[in-house]
């Protein structure tokens, strides 16, 4: 009787590792190669120079909104200071509308709007302020 020769389990799991490798290797290749591959090479872009730098040139203004805070806390320390004194409502209006002069011309209804709201809200009781008052503080 002849006698085979024995595989020590070190090789025995080696061999099955290589073999697992070489299985799974083609099975990637074969059912994920446009995944594979398509992530592997950088994907060509062109950019559109020519609009990029038009519109660096072009950007609009900030919006009015950020650099309303000064206008308002200033708005808002004046009308706290004209509640508490004798000044009649067409000063009071007048002293507002000053103010909102010295900053740029605000267009936005929107924050006209708020400052309206502040002033009524503030001073409409002690100055007896309606809407139809508040069109004189955008008059130029």
């Amino acid at each position: 009787m002849k006698q085979t020769a024995m595989v020590t389990w070190s090789t025995y799991l080696s061999i099955v590792a290589v073999a697992l490798l070489v299985y799974y290797g083609f099975v990637v290749l074969v059912f994920f190669r446009k995944e594979l591959f398509g992530r592997l090479r950088p994907v060509a872009t062109k950019v559109d120079t020519s609009r990029v730098f038009l519109a660096a040139e072009t950007d609009p203004a900030p919006p009015p909104i950020l650099g309303i805070r000064p206008l308002l806390d200033e708005v808002e320390a004046y009308v706290l200071q004209a509640v508490d004194s004798e000044m009649e409502a067409s000063e009071f209006i007048e002293g507002v509308r000053r103010i909102i002069a010295k900053y740029p011309p605000l267009e936005d209804p929107a924050v006209q709007t708020g400052i309206g709201r502040l002033v009524l809200e503030m001073g409409g009781d002690r100055f007896d302020l309606h809407e139809s008052d508040l069109e004189q503080l955008w008059r130029v």
